[in-house]
């Protein structure tokens, strides 16, 4: 199935913080931020990609990881 793959790096409630993390990730690449709502609370999700490949992904997530930022997802859309 075709698609691309993104790395999700953080989930906040506060703009502000998700903000202050885009700013983080985007030292590694392209990074932005999506907002959602979950069951009436609006979030906001910092995530980086698109890549072409889930290797590609594998490799910014390790770099991620590597430089303190720990809690991500990859995930294809």
């Amino acid at each position: 199935m075709p698609g691309y793959y993104y790395i999700q790096a953080g989930s906040f409630s506060n703009y502000a913080l998700a903000h202050k993390q885009k700013i983080r990730v985007a030292e590694y690449g392209s990074a932005h931020i999506v907002p959602v709502t979950v069951n009436g609370t609006n979030y906001y999700r910092v995530s980086m990609g698109p890549f072409d490949k889930e290797e590609e992904a594998k490799v910014a997530e390790a770099k991620l990881k590597y430089y303190g930022i720990k809690d991500t997802k990859i995930e294809k859309k």
